[in-house]
């Protein structure tokens, strides 16, 4: 990969780790970048080994957990808050990413017993090594 590819991908990560204005699209990305969406998901797959879009939901899930543990609003609503389209299709993924319930998920936190962690460092370095 070149240096400019390179560089494109650290700033779509330093991008997608500071996005705090609610969900983010591929399409978001790609604007707030000023390349093509088809191009940056080229560059960004070639880079990663992974697509732009499995690395969004793969944060907005992240996020969400993380929401999970520290409050005590309603599941269907931090689905919606992290851009999920219903609870449903929250629930599923989030089953299929950690495991779990969205339910067990904060359960354990509530407890010290096999308790996740989830901080803001961790889902950076699971997703954007440095």
């Amino acid at each position: 990969m070149n240096v400019r590819n390179r560089e494109i991908v650290k700033a779509v990560f330093y991008l997608l780790e500071n996005y705090q204005c609610g969900p983010l699209s591929i399409q978001d990305v790609a604007d707030r970048m000023g390349y093509s969406s088809h191009y940056l998901q080229r560059i960004f797959r070639q880079a990663t080994g992974r697509t732009l879009g499995s690395d969004i939901r793969t944060l907005r899930l992240w996020r969400a957990a993380e929401a999970l543990s520290e409050s005590q609003g309603k599941v269907g609503c931090i689905s919606h808050e992290f851009g999920f389209s219903s609870h449903h299709g929250f629930t599923r993924a989030f089953i299929r990413y950690f495991q779990m319930s969205p339910a067990r998920w904060r359960a354990m936190q509530r407890t010290s017993e096999e308790r996740p962690d989830v901080t803001r460092l961790q889902i950076t370095t699971k997703l954007y090594p440095h």
